[in-house]
């Protein structure tokens, strides 16, 4: 938010300091981003009028002017378009500074020229200036353009976070100076002006919950064509608000001064009364900056018995918008509640000063006192005469007591507070509190949205004590060391142990586009968002592939041809009553697996490369099989569900080429899901177990049933867990001369290894024999 620093001064008795202004601003939490001095280097710059003009004699485009600027007649060369007598400019007299140059007595294509006339962009009011800037003719030659401009100010932004909407006006800014400083300052007057008539039109609300508090005025016989004080349209500018006519104008300034934004309507344009309701489907409206919209369904409108007249909060339409030739018009002041606001002007591309305001919350409480002013400024300003403010209310928005143990902001700021602090700080901030059994009990201020909690008054009380208050005092505890069991979460367990396989951990939005949702994970009952933060991320993801999918096309994109990522995130899917939510740990891989070298040729990631990672991950034994349901985004028959002890657990297969060719993938690309809520993650660790005997390898090769798969053999053998036996896993499969066509000889390494002794042939004997005994039970094999 941009303000004048001479406005915000005007409502103190005693000046504030700009430098100390801006350290305490920002020490309590609202961060002075810049301070614009506009009076820097002005000092020989003042009001000049031309009173004569004629052509320079060697120079088409050149003029050459008699300018008065009080005390004597200066000529001055210019080539200003607009120049010409009769007008008022700013004249830089010798000396005057620039930054690429100071003001001396010169000769131009031989005439002497003894100043400069100056443009807006010259003085640095603008960034683009065409022509000289043309100044009040009533103004008085020779006077310094600092006090003819009101320019003996700065320009303060300040960056507010989005709670502190309170602070989105020079009276919001205000009452932060008072909670600070302690300095008292006083509202302008706006006492009542209007007269005993009530308003001809009738409002009539019929979204009441939406728009609790609806208040308007009539004003007619206004003058739109005068010019307004000079105060007004400087403090507009410093604001970065275009003048557009005076009504719209002063509509503007009053929100700026209290926070609280306002319309006004052309009365001749309405057609018969107004309504506050909500949008029915296809209506459109011409928008004030000339875009049509279809307004969406039920987004609450302002409209007369023709259709819309405004968006309520956001914009109003061309249809009653206010002229210059405007003599008679209906102003409205309302609190459109935050929860109806939300997201509505991001829908139609817009973010409108109003709906920056609304969607964060004004004040409900001086909704009529708000117009009351504006009322008072354009009766005095622009004539007219106003009817009475009608009100019409609904049900306001609560105040809840918060209750505040002064020994808890002891404890989160590590020091004392004194009772008599704390009181003297929600004093300033004009809470409304009392104490009851040494607890305080507060009611929030109607404008402080962002007060619920204890904390939250926790909070104002810390940043106003002032952080940099906060004494630095080394921590006293008494340190234990952590058992191994606290020192690695299961979750964090697996993140480093998938990175020691070599993949990349990746963040990613919950949210997808709907058409992602859709067309990659089959998933037709979407989660869709009522407010989203883009157009393309409006639904929740039921799995993490499409945010992998799109992760992976950027890294293509960038020639990177080994990539490995993985995630850890919720799943979000829609129920017959409300939703689930899931943990899984989710994965892709795709590229070369082996870069091309001198021992072998470079090889692409497979399958049997994610599965192999899949198991050094968890450790324990587990099953892939065929998937019987289809998986949308798979590719038929190559993929597989993820099984431990019997129950699926996961899914494991490669991306279907039609969707492969979208993501601009040239490689096969693989993609895992493991659900991570059933509980197994828990008895993944860490390895930190360092051996110090030899493992000892023997191999054996078997004859079984042709149809026996690899994977149950495997993990026959492992789940038996035979004594000494620490890997058993395949390294040939043979099918040809001397094997019967209904058989396979499968040969299995075997590596045995005992925690304690190096294993004698004995005991490697038995427990190989044991291995041959409990395949020749369960699956009639036969050593080959």
């Amino acid at each position: 938010m941009k303000f004048s620093f001479s406005w915000l001064n005007s409502y103190f008795k005693k000046s504030l300091d700009i430098q100390q202004l801006e350290q305490d601003l920002t020490m309590a939490g609202l961060e002075v981003e810049s301070v614009h001095y506009l009076a820097e280097n002005l000092e020989y710059i003042v009001v000049g009028e031309i009173i004569s003009m004629e052509k320079h004699p060697d120079a088409d485009k050149l003029n050459v002017c008699q300018v008065n600027v009080g005390s004597e007649n200066l000529q001055i060369v210019c080539g200003a378009a607009n120049a010409r007598s009769g007008i008022k400019v700013p004249c830089a007299l010798i000396g005057a500074k620039f930054p690429e140059f100071t003001i001396k007595k010169a000769k131009l294509r031989g005439v002497e020229s003894h100043g400069m006339l100056c443009s807006a962009k010259e003085l640095k009011l603008s960034d683009a200036a065409e022509g000289l800037l043309e100044l009040d003719i009533n103004l008085t030659n020779g006077t310094g353009i600092v006090e003819a401009l009101h320019l003996d100010d700065a320009i303060i932004e300040v960056s507010l976070t989005p709670n502190r909407a309170d602070c989105l006006s020079i009276q919001g800014i205000a009452r932060e100076v008072k909670a600070i400083t302690g300095k008292t300052f006083s509202y302008p007057d706006a006492t009542i002006s209007t007269s005993a008539k009530t308003p001809r039109l009738e409002v009539s609300i019929e979204n009441n919950k939406a728009c609790p508090a609806y208040s308007f005025v009539e004003i007619i016989n206004i003058d739109n064509t005068v010019s307004l004080p000079a105060e007004i349209t400087h403090r507009l500018e410093c604001a970065d608000i275009n003048s557009i006519n005076p009504i719209v104008d002063l509509v503007n300034y009053v929100m700026l001064e209290t926070g609280q934004p306002m319309h006004a309507f052309d009365m001749d344009k309405i057609k018969g009364n107004l309504f506050v309701r909500d949008a029915k489907a296809h209506e459109k409206i011409e928008l004030l900056n000339d875009q049509t919209v279809q307004i969406k369904k039920d987004d609450l409108i302002i409209a007369d018995e023709e259709g819309a007249l405004a968006i309520a909060g956001v914009m109003g339409g061309n249809r009653t918008s206010v002229q210059s030739s405007s003599n008679r018009i209906l102003v409205e002041s309302a609190f459109f509640t935050p929860d109806s606001m939300a997201g509505k002007a991001r829908h139609y591309r817009l973010n409108t000063d109003s709906s920056h305001r609304f969607e964060r919350g004004v004040d409900f409480a001086k909704t009529s006192d708000t117009l009351q002013r504006l009322v008072n400024l354009i009766v005095s300003s622009c004539g007219g005469e106003a009817t009475a403010i009608k009100s019409i209310q609904g049900e306001l928005p609560k105040r809840h007591v918060i209750t505040l143990n002064p020994l808890q902001v002891d404890k989160i700021l590590g020091r004392t507070v004194d009772l008599s602090k704390i009181k003297d700080i929600f004093s300033n901030l004009d809470f409304d509190f009392k104490i009851k059994n040494h607890i305080i009990e507060v009611i929030p201020p109607s404008y402080r949205f962002d007060l619920s909690i204890e904390e939250d008054l926790i909070e104002e009380v810390i940043r106003l004590i002032g952080y940099d208050n906060i004494i630095a005092e080394p921590l006293k505890a008494l340190l234990k060391p952590l058992s191994y069991k606290l020192k690695e979460s299961s979750y964090n367990a697996i993140r480093h142990k998938i990175v020691s396989l070599g993949y990349h951990e990746l963040v990613s939005y919950s949210f997808i586009d709907h058409n992602l949702e859709q067309s990659l994970h089959g998933n037709q009952d979407n989660i869709v968002l009522e407010n989203p933060i883009a157009e393309n991320m409006n639904t929740m993801r039921s799995h993490l592939w499409a945010s992998h999918l799109e992760a992976l096309q950027y890294n293509i994109n960038r020639n990177q041809r080994k990539i490995k990522f993985f995630e850890i995130a919720k799943t979000f899917i829609k129920k017959s009553e409300g939703y689930d939510e899931k943990l899984v740990l989710s994965g892709l891989v795709c590229g070369t697996a082996i870069e091309k070298n001198w021992v072998e040729k470079n090889r692409k990631y497979d399958f049997y490369d994610v599965k192999s990672d899949i198991e050094n991950l968890l450790e324990y034994p587990l099953e892939f099989q065929t998937s019987i349901k289809p998986i949308h985004l798979f590719h038929p028959g190559q993929h597989a569900e993820i099984l431990s002890q019997g129950k699926v657990i996961g899914r494991l297969g490669m991306l279907h080429p039609l969707f492969q060719k979208n993501f601009d993938a040239d490689d096969s690309v693989f993609l895992f899901e493991i659900n991570l809520n059933d509980g197994f993650v828990k008895r993944i660790n860490l390895n930190t177990t360092t051996l110090k005997t030899i493992p000892i390898q023997r191999d054996i090769s078997v004859v079984v049933d042709r149809k026996i798969k690899v994977g149950e053999v495997v993990n026959l053998v492992k789940n038996a867990k035979i004594e000494f036996v620490t890997d058993f896993s395949l390294f040939d499969v043979y099918q040809g001369q001397g094997i019967d066509d209904d058989k396979k000889s499968l040969a299995f390494l075997i590596l045995m290894q005992d925690t304690y002794k190096t294993l004698e042939e004995k005991d490697v004997e038995i427990t190989v024999e044991n291995i041959l005994s409990l395949l020749k039970k369960e699956i009639n094999a036969v050593l080959r």
